[in-house]
């Protein structure tokens, strides 16, 4: 029988339903762990000021100073459940999910980059 890819119909449920099983702060720690996995040597995490101030619009902002994506990877990463920056697979590895999960459903707005 000739092995075929899984279809996923409903992303938006997997993403909530995840969301909703995890820890109330676990986008900080998956935001900080990615900081970390690029070698940041600094990491800054709280409001993101600048917008605030000039147009109303508060958000969190994470900054690291890491060896990170380029911007097509980072497009690809985002748009894509399961993808990620390193390899995916075993039990200590990489999922591409932790972000995505954690994220999108705490911020509805989106996600800035």
């Amino acid at each position: 029988m000739e092995q075929k890819e899984m279809k996923v119909t409903n992303g938006a449920y997997i993403i909530e339903r995840i969301y909703r099983d995890s820890d109330p702060l676990q986008f900080l720690r998956e935001l900080i762990t990615n900081s970390k996995e690029a070698a940041a040597t600094m990491i800054e995490v709280g409001p993101d000021h600048h917008t605030g101030e000039t147009q109303g619009i508060w958000r969190l902002m994470v900054r690291d100073n890491g060896i990170g994506m380029s911007a097509e990877q980072l497009e690809v990463y985002l748009n894509t459940l399961s993808e990620g920056g390193k390899n995916i697979g075993g039990v200590h590895e990489n999922f591409g999910i932790g972000s995505k999960t954690s994220l999108l459903p705490w911020n509805r707005a989106g996600v800035v980059v």
